[in-house]
């Protein structure tokens, strides 16, 4: 579905962050790469590599998330999206970020149950979530020097991420992810303060793909 080399320019928005030799430089903050899909990827994954990370000047704050890659519901949501309301009580979220606190993967999904309320809605939001998880897990010894390949799956109710192709975080709940409006942000995540934010100024994406699996 989305092929994105991110080399001089994107087939996405760019909202943010420039692009250099490497690829996508996102820079400190919430610049980021948009994408709005042209039709729900229930079953899917997405793929793209990561150079320059490091933990080093970053926040140990306890909420302190490196932003990576998200997903939501842009049902009613207008761009960019912000991080209260918006993404934070999405029927659908799902990021990718890195803890630094506890240096593991902390990433978040959130599934709805599919009922008419649901379905129906105008606006993708509520504070009542049906389903959330967030665990910490999986530890990369980060080298700036060098490429790391992401690859983030969603499928059957289990959710993923993988990198260099070890699998480093997942977990499963009882909702398929199913977006009516499937939006995505690759380079940060609609955050707040040091949550989901790029905080690395070198960081760079290229080779974007994205996908429905087999």
């Amino acid at each position: 579905m989305i092929q994105d080399p991110l080399q001089g320019g994107t087939i996405g928005q760019q909202a943010g962050g420039s692009f250099g030799t490497e690829g996508y430089m996102p820079g400190v903050g919430d610049g980021h790469v948009f994408y709005k899909l042209p039709s729900t990827v229930r079953q899917g994954y997405a793929e793209f590599e990561v150079k320059g990370m490091t933990t080093a000047g970053m926040s140990k704050d306890k909420e302190s998330k490196q932003g990576f890659f998200g997903m939501y519901d842009g049902r009613g949501i207008e761009e960019p999206a912000q991080y209260f309301r918006d993404f934070k009580s999405n029927f659908n979220r799902f990021a990718v970020a890195w803890n630094n606190q506890v240096e593991k993967f902390q990433c978040t999904v959130t599934t709805y149950n599919p009922s008419p309320e649901r379905l129906d809605a105008a606006r993708a939001v509520d504070d009542k979530r049906d389903w959330s998880k967030e665990p910490k897990m999986g530890v990369v010894a980060w080298d700036p020097n060098r490429w790391y390949q992401f690859r983030v799956e969603w499928k059957d109710k289990a959710f993923k991420l993988f990198v260099d192709g070890n699998l480093v975080w997942e977990v499963s709940g009882p909702h398929d992810y199913a977006p009516a409006d499937h939006r995505v942000w690759l380079g940060s995540v609609p955050g707040h303060d040091v949550k989901y934010v790029n905080q690395v100024a070198g960081i760079a994406y290229r080779n974007f793909k994205l996908g429905a699996s087999d």
